[in-house]
């Protein structure tokens, strides 16, 4: 059912996500693919599809699904990647270690993103939804500017860093302050030394589609 899509983004996934929209839901105005509704294996790795949805649409959109709950043709193979689920007005959050080298999320809506280390040196990335705006998303950045002592964090967030929310010098620290009415996709993938964690992490903004910039 990947239709070849699976393939395209691990030969290059920072030109597969400039030309596609990576959801989870397809958004409005879409048919939902077969399989679509089956859950996603998460914390550990899972086996990921990427599927156009039915019928008719505007080109390049693509659904993540459980690859092994589709049918596939000869020679066809899932993408092992972890995934990081989103449930409303809560914090979600997976460690990212070697057993994979790929990450995908939810696309984000007004969403926040952060990645960053505990005193274990663990990677952590998580999903922040906040829909009842009732300062989820305030307190995760509170919690992740005590982290940044642990290493470098990486962070794509709808609103504005807090004036005067401190951040670790001991660590180069990347923070992204995206618009609301934008949609964002972040993805990652595992490139060894010279990232944090071994994980580089990239995001695209709906007011920019043909950039992909590291986060």
């Amino acid at each position: 059912m990947a239709q070849g899509n699976n393939k395209a983004y691990m030969s290059n996934p920072e030109n597969y996500l400039m030309n596609h929209d990576i959801n989870r839901n397809p958004g409005p105005g879409y048919a939902v693919a077969a399989g679509g509704a089956i859950p996603i294996p998460s914390p550990g790795p899972s086996n990921i599809d990427l599927v156009p949805p039915p019928g008719p649409g505007p080109a390049g959109v693509v659904q993540i699904q459980d690859y092994n709950s589709n049918q596939h043709g000869y020679g066809a193979k899932p993408i092992r990647a972890y995934w990081l689920e989103a449930k409303p007005n809560k914090s979600i959050r997976i460690i990212l270690g070697n057993a994979a080298n790929y990450f995908f999320t939810y696309n984000f809506t007004g969403c926040l993103f952060t990645a960053f280390f505990d005193n274990l040196h663990q990677l952590f990335v998580e999903h922040t939804n906040d829909i009842a705006h009732a300062g989820l998303i305030a307190a995760r950045l509170k919690v992740v500017s005590a982290m940044s002592v642990n290493g470098p964090i990486r962070v794509l967030t709808p609103i504005p860093w807090p004036p005067g929310l401190p951040l670790s010098p001991l660590h180069n620290h990347n923070i992204v302050h995206y618009p609301v009415v934008a949609y964002a996709w972040v993805i990652g993938g595992r490139v060894g030394a010279g990232a944090p964690g071994g994980w580089r992490f990239k995001y695209k903004l709906s007011t920019a589609p043909a950039i992909v910039q590291v986060l």
